[in-house]
């Protein structure tokens, strides 16, 4: 009986052991450093679902020095490789994140790395509208925890042991293990995978294209636009937590010495309509010189990329299943790698005017710049 125990036992740790290993090796996640066969699975389909999970370390894996950071305008939108990085970078961008939760990933990756020294931080008109009676201050364990984490500069926000735990559980977890094989065999599918670094290749969109065409992801979006905007008590009020967030979020950064790079994304024109006909227009206006004084008050530079400029303006090729057709947006909120490799040229030059279709356009409006250096 106890031959017989000792067997069942060394056969279920040498299970787990090889399960374990499994995960490790196709690291499903990208919460491991890349092994033999990260270019056998490159793409991390099972992750891109996964981002408020697994980015916090993936970032802690991949050490970077420049941080993009926002939400899914910018993991789908920004390009992996730019000349404007200037070091190894990740995309911090988090899907339907809010800006508390953006700065709180961010933070986190700036204290717990103690590598990053320049971030682009999006932002986004819808996040800082709120009712006036939901527009609290910023209180409680959020601001809390962050000026703890900037009394003790020296101490990393991460744990090693609580980082250790967490990444085991990555290993030895069914889910995890399943992931793996999806992973695997889910390679040249056109499902979303988010890379080592974060970035989002978006090839579901590629399948919705060739499917259904441009029209049904437009008019999803629009649809969903337009509840959320249909409040009439919406407006942006400067004392709300977001503009709060904000601006504790850049003192922290700048008691770190990051250089940050603010930038408003950019949106199609059905976007913008739909903006207007909420009556929001005003509202949108005075948001963009709120940020502009948040700027200006920081010596920070800030893009404005949302403005009715040629590529935001050019009319959409609705029944297309073409992916070229619509070379700049995906849909009314999202725009594609090319667009974000333009408004990266655009920032490296300090210059709104860019070469895109064989010509020189204007993509932006410089609503602050920072002090040469």
């Amino acid at each position: 009986m106890i031959v017989y125990l000792r067997y069942f036992l060394i056969s279920i740790l040498l299970l787990i052991t090889a399960i374990a290993g499994f995960t490790y090796l196709l690291n499903p996640y990208a919460v491991f450093a890349a092994g033999p066969l990260a270019d056998v699975v490159s793409r991390k389909t099972a992750a891109a679902d996964k981002g408020r999970s697994i980015k916090s370390y993936q970032a802690l894996v991949q050490q970077p020095e420049v941080l993009l950071v926002g939400n899914s305008r910018v993991e789908i939108g920004l390009p992996a490789q730019h000349p404007i990085y200037q070091g190894k970078v990740f995309n911090l961008g988090l899907p339907g994140a809010g800006v508390l939760m953006q700065y709180d990933y961010a933070w986190h990756v700036v204290k717990s790395t103690g590598k990053v020294k320049k971030i682009f931080l999006a932002v986004d008109f819808v996040d800082f509208l709120t009712s006036e009676s939901a527009a609290k201050p910023l209180l409680g364990n959020w601001q809390g925890r962050l000026n703890y984490q900037l009394s003790q500069a020296h101490t990393p926000v991460t744990n090693s042991w609580i980082q250790g735990k967490e990444q085991l559980s990555f290993l030895l977890s069914q889910s995890a293990f399943i992931d793996t094989f999806l992973t695997l065999i889910q390679q040249k599918n056109d499902v979303n995978a988010l890379s080592e670094h974060g970035f989002n290749d978006g090839r579901l969109y590629h399948h919705i294209v060739r499917s259904e065409g441009f029209a049904v992801l437009y008019q999803q979006k629009l649809q969903e636009l337009t509840a959320r905007l249909a409040n009439p008590a919406l407006k942006v009020q400067p004392q709300s937590s977001g503009f709060q967030a904000l601006e504790l979020f850049l003192q922290l950064l700048a008691e770190q010495d990051v250089e940050v790079t603010l930038f408003v994304n950019p949106y199609h024109y059905p976007y913008l309509d739909v903006i207007a006909q909420s009556g929001l227009q005003g509202e949108f206006e005075r948001w963009k010189d709120l940020i502009s004084a948040v700027a200006q008050k920081r010596q920070l530079s800030l893009y404005d990329f949302s403005i009715a400029s040629e590529l935001v303006m050019a009319p959409l090729q609705e029944s297309s299943r073409d992916i070229r057709d619509n070379k700049y947006f995906w849909e009314p909120a999202h725009y594609r790698q090319a667009m974000g490799a333009l408004m990266l040229d655009a920032m490296q030059a300090g210059n709104c005017r860019v070469q895109a279709e064989g010509r020189m356009v204007d993509i932006c409006k410089i609503l602050a710049t920072a002090p040469l250096q």
